[in-house]
């Protein structure tokens, strides 16, 4: 469920309002809401996952996470297992409601990176390389797991008024 609700909420911003529509197109479109936007999008998908499902999985909605949980010996490897395959299910259910509501629209048509996937090389954004691209991926997943593990740790700094660990349940 969170990782389709990450795929759903994340892309779809990207997707659906990323980017202003051009005035040939429609002369009195609103303006896209941007990187910032679909950066909260993606943001505030994972904060409302963490309150939803956190209780129940742990909010395990990235591989990367459960594989570092995996290879730090929080999780099992059963679980480990069964969660990257509920992330993968989730993520395709995911993109395939993305789909069903892009190919609603007028004009579409699924091109590279139609379902606001990411990519690098010739063409896209910036035309970073491979190893820049890597390189961002290796950097960013580090220091995200960093602050996952620093901020779940019993040793960690004291939960935040509102935080998933005042619920009751958790």
């Amino acid at each position: 469920m969170g990782t389709f609700c990450l795929v759903l909420f994340g892309c779809g911003a990207a997707v659906v309002a990323g980017k202003t529509i051009p005035t040939a197109v429609l002369a009195d479109a609103p303006a896209g809401i941007g990187v910032l936007g679909i950066a909260l999008a993606f943001g505030l998908s994972v904060v409302v996952m963490a309150y939803a499902i956190g209780p129940i999985s742990g909010c395990h909605i990235n591989p990367a996470v459960t594989v570092a949980m995996l290879v730090a010996g929080k999780i099992n490897v059963r679980d480990g297992i069964g969660y990257i395959v509920a992330q993968f299910i989730g993520a395709t259910v995911g993109a395939a409601v993305l789909y069903a509501f892009q190919s609603g629209s007028p004009g579409f048509s699924m091109g590279e990176w139609a379902l606001g996937s990411n990519g690098w090389g010739p063409g896209y954004l910036g035309g970073y390389s491979t190893l820049s691209a890597f390189l961002a991926e290796a950097v960013l997943t580090f220091l995200f797991l960093f602050v996952i593990f620093a901020t779940t740790s019993r040793l960690g700094i004291a939960p935040w008024p509102g935080w998933p660990s005042d619920l009751p349940w958790y």
